[in-house]
């Protein structure tokens, strides 16, 4: 038990800063970080003021904001690979069992 308390400032801080990103749990205890993590309150305020603040279209579309929506989910695609270690060439996309039948046409 001793060894345990040497580390409860530790505990006690992370707790801390738990309780100010996710303040809508309350005392609840959330498990279910598999299947649906929870936002954090910072990821939606940095969501809202990218809403806010621009306009995001069709990614096809020849106009400013096509190009923005354009450029934002490239940049999505090369997080994803870099993080992945990964390249366009080496990316296999897999649908979903619920994807509609629209989505599987579109390969």
């Amino acid at each position: 038990m001793e060894e345990f308390l040497k580390f409860n400032s530790v505990y006690t801080d992370q707790y801390h800063k738990i309780a100010k990103e996710f303040k809508r749990i309350g005392e609840n205890i959330y498990l279910d970080h598999a299947g649906a993590t929870l936002y954090s309150e910072k990821q939606m305020q940095h969501v809202f003021t990218e809403l806010t603040s621009n306009i995001y279209d069709n990614p096809h579309s020849m106009n400013m904001s096509g190009k923005l929506t354009e450029d934002a989910v490239d940049l999505v695609r090369f997080r994803s690979f870099q993080y992945q270690r990964s390249g366009v060439f080496n990316c296999i996309y897999i649908w979903c069992y619920l994807s509609s039948e629209d989505d599987r046409r579109m390969l």
